[in-house]
């Protein structure tokens, strides 16, 4: 249900992808962070182990659902193109190679 604005009140911004997507990052890493430092607090610098602590249920049900490395490739590669689409004006073709793509 949206807010009931007064007279010369402004609506809340809207909160953007990338705001979105910033949010979660600093989220999982805060999360992420709290986990090593409980892991090791309670069980030494054991790393094979805390790989297992980070990777088990506890850790990933907490992590928020975020872009990962290859959706920032894809954003990347699509934006470089569009960019140039933009450079070169109209009438000049721009392709998008799958090899980009590819790591």
């Amino acid at each position: 249900k949206p807010p009931v604005l007064k007279p010369g009140e402004l609506p809340p911004a809207a909160v953007t992808t990338l705001q979105h997507a910033l949010t979660e990052l600093i989220i999982n890493y805060r999360d992420q962070t709290k986990g090593v430092a409980n892991f090791t607090s309670q069980f030494g610098d054991d790393a094979e182990a805390m790989q297992e602590y980070l990777a088990g249920p506890t850790m990933t049900k907490a992590r928020r659902p975020a872009a990962g490395w290859q959706e920032g490739l894809e954003a990347t590669v699509l934006a470089l193109t569009a960019n140039e689409a933009i450079i070169k004006g109209s009438g000049h073709r721009v392709l998008i190679e799958k090899q980009w793509f590819e790591v």
